[in-house]
């Protein structure tokens, strides 16, 4: 299988079209408590990165994983690792 690398510009776009705190900084460091994301929030952020990409990205939403996750990079490398 072929890792899909996935751009942190398109990560960063799609952040802010669906967090409150648009105006924020979004780098690889940002905590993801910060940008207040819910697990609902997080798999809307998943489907338009899927539309964006055209691809289908493997995400179990009960992965126990996912509550480990703590900064925008963790989430990238996470996405990356399990497309």
């Amino acid at each position: 299988m072929m890792t899909l690398k996935i751009p942190l510009e398109l990560v960063q776009k799609v952040i802010k079209k669906r967090v409150e705190q648009a105006d924020l900084e979004i780098a690889r460091e940002t905590e993801l408590a910060d940008l207040a994301m819910d697990s609902f929030t997080m798999l809307e952020i998943v489907f338009d990165l899927e539309e964006a990409l055209g691809t289908e990205i493997a995400f179990n939403a009960h992965d126990p994983q996912i509550e480990e996750l703590k900064t925008v990079g963790q989430l990238l490398d996470y996405l990356d690792s399990t497309s």
